[in-house]
């Protein structure tokens, strides 16, 4: 991946990928599915020759092997990034999404974690700008930068907004205001 651009006396403080029991998660179960696609394809097609059947499980088998290696890749390639000065989200190897929030800006933020990501202890932590709360939209939820799938959320919320509460009080010490 490509070396990040910091700023000037800009440290990094946290850096993750998406958790590896996440992508493991999901891994198990596309592997799962596909099995069963497979086992699915086999007694439909159980009335064929041989090699027909052979051929189509094959052809099955493949594509299903390619679609679980994209999803898996697809994960490996979202990187968070949280330094002194701003949360950065990287996303796509070919076509990059590069999302940049000063914590200056960071109003509030959320952690949501579903049913099956408290069994694996994973979780997406929300970060609200000023623009986010502007936002009418019955979705909104979908537009606010996130820092998804991460391995235990509730502490990772707890270290950005003490990040978020230390840069703010440093910049008041300053004389700025917000």
């Amino acid at each position: 991946m490509s070396k990040l651009n910091l700023f000037k006396n800009e440290e990094i403080i946290w850096e993750s990928y998406q958790a590896k029991k996440y992508r493991l998660f999901f891994f198990i179960r596309d592997l799962l599915i596909l099995l069963l696609s497979l086992f699915v394809v086999w007694k439909a097609t159980s009335s064929f020759s041989a090699s027909s059947t052979l051929k189509i499980l094959g052809l099955v088998g493949l594509l299903g092997l390619i679609f679980i290696a994209a999803k898996q890749i697809q994960l490996i390639l979202v990187r968070y990034i949280v330094t002194n000065e701003r949360v950065i989200i990287r996303r796509g190897l070919l076509n990059v999404r590069l999302t940049s929030i000063n914590l200056v800006n960071i109003l509030d933020t959320k952690v949501e974690q579903r049913f099956y990501e408290r069994l694996i202890n994973t979780g997406t932590v929300y970060l609200f700008t000023a623009n986010d709360s502007q936002n009418t939209d019955e979705n909104f939820i979908q537009n606010v930068p996130e820092i998804a799938n991460i391995d235990e959320p509730f502490k990772r919320h707890t270290m950005i907004a003490e990040i978020i509460k230390k840069k703010k009080t440093e910049l008041n010490y300053k004389g700025h205001s917000f």
